[in-house]
């Protein structure tokens, strides 16, 4: 679900506005997707740093004394056929359903049909230069370094037998957009005929991935994200994102803006929200796609979408890191790290304000936007692996065993919505660590230019000193920000 209210609500007054705007230009451009995968997961060694190729895969000893092997986040992440998602590498297709309804039929929009069809064309699969900020396409191909192609098509016009009516009775559950989805998969096929061309894996099993664009305005109230008239996708009985239309927030020139969608779309590849969906703060500090829908994801994000290999710190080091956005440099830091993208570490990223960041460093007006000036993110990730219990509930680590994946579920343990008394939901999956030590966003605070390491800044010397892990283990390092430049960012890490 989306929390960044100001770039996905927008104002009747604002559609209406677009009714005096030519329409003329409102083309369909789609995007070339011309990134080229350069690879940032080679296996190398200099003896103080090391990455590998390829991570390995999670074992473990079940109740019967069997060895048992999680071989990737994919597997992990779709256990039992319980959650769905679109393949995170290589071309994955979705499809794209404008949806209206009897009672708010798509003439209703300020463009009318066919130009709002052409819209969420752009949106989704259009030219940067048709968007305000990137369409889903172009931002997975530039976030992914070319690993990541979503194409697919926008449908004509669905309307379901639910109506606007229906939607806004206070009764109506968001599941609602579940069976939406069914019907419109029979109407799909009825009318084109090629719906098994969007199986994931060509297998009816793994989910089909649809993204309706309803024409109704979302619910502008407090209770709107807790309504069907808002945006958020469905990962379990179905593989599906809903968002509305008046979410995409023209401007004056026709161009639509896409946050919302590239973050629901985010779900759809297997991320979790990384603000708290229980309460009103973000370990992340709201400087993330997956938490307030602004900027690149993240080093976390990236390791499990399986488009980047972090750099494991062995012994210490002065080292310069590039900038993450646009080479994937990361540092990882974990003495006893299991080589996976499932465990406990902290991630070294030198954030800077380009790219895919640049727009959502310079915007006004917002509750939060990413930090201005270069600096380096401390990242504390805790996605250890474990078993779920009918599915749901947490009931021990995986590295601990005794347990069955033919039994119970397994996924990752920890989410960003913590709560207290429980060893499994105590803790943040992923956390931004605060400068001066301290401990705001898990209380609604906001991240800023001050929440990074600048040059001459500290870890473990007067903040942070003796940092330990979740799991009680020692960090047992320490760092230094050197000098920084718009080209790398030097550090000396110390292993105590």
């Amino acid at each position: 679900m989306n929390k960044r209210k100001n770039f996905i609500v927008s104002s009747l007054a604002t559609l209406l506005l677009l009714v005096s705007c030519s329409s003329n230009d409102i083309i369909f451009e789609r995007y070339s997707y011309d990134v080229i995968d350069k690879d940032f997961r080679q296996t190398w060694t200099d003896g103080n740093v090391s990455q590998l190729g390829y991570y390995k895969s999670l074992r473990y000893v079940n109740g019967s004394e069997q060895t048992e092997y999680i071989e990737s986040y994919d597997e992990l992440y779709r256990s039992q056929n319980y959650l769905h998602k679109m393949n995170s590498t290589g071309n994955s297709k979705m499809l794209v359903i404008p949806v209206d309804f009897a009672d708010y039929t798509c003439d209703r929009l300020a463009h009318g049909c066919p130009l709002s069809r052409t819209l969420i064309q752009n949106a989704f699969f259009g030219k940067e230069s048709r968007t305000q900020y990137e369409s889903v396409a172009s931002y997975f191909d530039k976030s992914s370094y070319g690993k990541l192609k979503i194409d697919g098509k926008v449908t004509d016009w669905f309307r379901p037998s639910v109506t606007y009516e229906d939607l806004q009775n206070p009764s109506t559950n968001k599941t609602i957009v579940v069976n939406i989805y069914k019907e419109a998969l029979s109407w799909y096929q009825n009318k084109y005929g090629d719906l098994a061309s969007y199986y994931v894996n060509g297998d009816p099993n793994q989910g089909l991935p649809i993204y309706f664009i309803y024409s109704a305005p979302a619910d502008d109230s407090p209770n709107g994200p807790n309504t069907p008239l808002w945006a958020y996708t469905f990962n379990s009985e179905a593989l599906v994102s809903w968002t509305s239309f008046s979410m995409l927030n023209l401007d004056t020139y026709n161009k639509v803006d896409s946050h919302t969608l590239i973050h629901e779309t985010g779900h759809l590849l297997g991320l979790d929200d990384y603000y708290a969906t229980n309460g009103n703060y973000s370990p992340t500090g709201h400087i993330d796609m997956m938490d307030y829908s602004i900027g690149d994801e993240t080093a976390f994000s990236k390791m499990i979408l399986d488009w980047i290999r972090p750099i494991r710190v062995e012994k210490s080091i002065t080292y310069s890191l590039t900038p993450f956005e646009s080479t994937g440099n990361v540092l990882l830091l974990n003495k006893n790290w299991n080589e996976s993208a499932m465990d406990e570490y902290i991630l070294l990223e030198y954030y800077t304000p380009t790219g895919l960041n640049e727009k959502d460093s310079k915007s006004i007006n917002v509750e939060a936007k990413l930090p201005t000036k270069p600096g380096l993110k401390v990242y504390h990730v805790d996605s250890r692996a474990g078993f779920f219990e009918n599915k749901i509930k947490p009931v021990g680590y995986l590295k601990d065993g005794g347990k069955s994946k033919e039994n119970y579920r397994v996924g990752i343990i920890h989410s960003n919505s913590v709560s207290p008394g429980n060893e499994y939901t105590k803790y943040p999956l992923y956390q931004l660590l605060e400068k001066d030590g301290g401990n705001s966003f898990m209380s609604g605070g906001i991240a800023s230019n001050d929440s990074l390491w600048h040059e001459g800044d500290t870890f473990g010397e007067t903040t942070f000193v003796d940092y330990k892990f979740h799991s009680g283990e020692d960090l047992g390092i320490t760092f230094k920000v050197d000098k920084i430049t718009s080209e790398f960012l030097t550090l000396t890490i110390t292993y105590k």
